[in-house]
């Protein structure tokens, strides 16, 4: 193999621990799905070993054992075992093996999908974001509008309150607002366009089904929708595994974005700067569940499935009742939780989101344990932080104390 990490490895295992699990730990109990796993091979081996030498072998314990998890094949078992020869009274040492293979592979019919069903991009701007989403429509009229791609953007603009949405210099989303009929206008034979919706919040940010609640009344329920975020950067690829992806009554799309660390530890500005996708400049967001793409027919039906726990938000009057900080899930968690259709998770090198300081207050607690997970992993791989603490003390001190 070129590299270690091509290596499928061997899981060394006792009666009570596996020992060195993965890169991070030393050992780990053996308890739960593994120990179902590993007790059932060593069951299986028992009957063998003692079929074999029947009524002359009495089981003892475990030694040990050797577990390989090969995705391809399967999983194959190395188990060391004693046993008492009640002829002799020694204790002698019997060693297996054994393979739990792949079982036969199903083909599992899926509904027909093209890559011709245009695409709603819902994007929610606040005033604190309302630069960055100015770059994100400049991005997407060079992604989307100039190449005729089949899409729409739809900019959810979250107004706070008493603030003016009249569109004239008064109103604060005027720049972005202007922007959306310059573009439309300049594109309008090319498939794309922006447009907008004004959400009069009460406040404080609501929550992205509070968003979606209000932005499906201006759309059908054949729609596929998008939801994204200010700091994406995608191309036409991307969208068309949106589309491939995302298949009505019958699977929603979770892409997993490559999400930049913070430009401060990066030594390699070149790569950060041509947003490659590579493991010193940044990782795939692996708790960043922001992006998801299904159509508005299957929001609808598992929407009201939640509406005691989550109320529904008709109008920008009912924003009062939207209570964020309250809820355990969100989009992603709708669809896993609430509904039959599958969740397609997938890491998307062409979805790449510019670094942005993740702010974990006001949350549930679940959801804050999440935005944790991803608040550790955004800063830069554990050698960069290292050395910038390591240069920090020498500043500071002259030396390491």
């Amino acid at each position: 193999p070129p590299t270690r990490f091509d290596v499928i490895r061997w899981d060394t295992f006792n009666a009570t621990h596996i020992f060195f699990p993965n890169d991070f730990q030393n050992t780990k109990n053996l308890i739960g799905a593994d120990l179902l796993d590993i007790m059932s091979v060593v069951n299986a081996s028992i009957e063998y070993v003692q079929s074999k030498n029947p009524g002359s072998l009495e089981y003892r314990g475990m030694d040990y054992g050797h577990r390989r998890i090969d995705p391809t094949r399967g999983v194959d078992y190395i188990i060391s075992l004693s046993f008492r020869d009640k002829t002799s009274g020694l204790i002698v040492s019997k060693k297996t093996e054994a393979s739990r293979p792949v079982a036969e592979p199903e083909m599992i019919p899926m509904p027909y999908v093209t890559e011709n069903n245009r695409i709603t991009l819902v994007l929610p701007v606040n005033q604190d974001n309302l630069l960055q989403a100015v770059d994100f429509v400049n991005r997407y009229e060079s992604e989307c509008m100039v190449k005729g791609e089949h899409t729409f953007l739809l900019l959810a603009l979250l107004y706070a309150p008493g603030a003016a949405s009249s569109g004239d210099g008064s109103d604060v989303f005027k720049p972005i607002r202007d922007l959306a009929l310059k573009l439309t206008r300049e594109h309008h034979d090319a498939g794309s366009k922006v447009g907008w919706v004004t959400i009069h919040t009460s406040g404080k940010i609501p929550s992205d089904f509070a968003v979606i609640d209000l932005v499906v009344k201006k759309v059908t329920p054949d729609t596929l929708m998008l939801f994204t975020h200010h700091s994406a950067f995608f191309n036409n690829d991307y969208l068309n595994r949106v589309r491939m992806n995302t298949v009505s009554n019958w699977q929603v799309f979770s892409p997993v974005p490559f999400a930049f660390y913070h430009p401060g530890v990066i030594e390699d500005v070149g790569a950060y700067d041509k947003k490659d996708v590579n493991r010193n400049v940044g990782h795939f967001a692996r708790y960043n569940f922001h992006h998801i793409s299904f159509y508005v027919s299957d929001y609808l039906t598992v929407r009201k499935t939640i509406v005691e726990t989550i109320p529904l938000i008709r109008s920008d009057k009912d924003l009062k009742h939207d209570h964020p900080e309250e809820y355990e899930f969100g989009l992603y968690g709708l669809f896993l939780r609430a509904s039959d259709l599958h969740v397609l998770r997938a890491a998307e090198p062409t979805l790449k989101l510019a670094y942005q300081p993740i702010d974990c207050e006001g949350q549930s607690e679940q959801q804050s344990q999440f935005c944790s997970l991803q608040l550790a992993d955004s800063f830069g791989l554990r050698t960069q932080i290292s050395k910038l603490v390591i240069d920090y003390t020498e500043e500071e001190h002259g030396e390491i104390k």
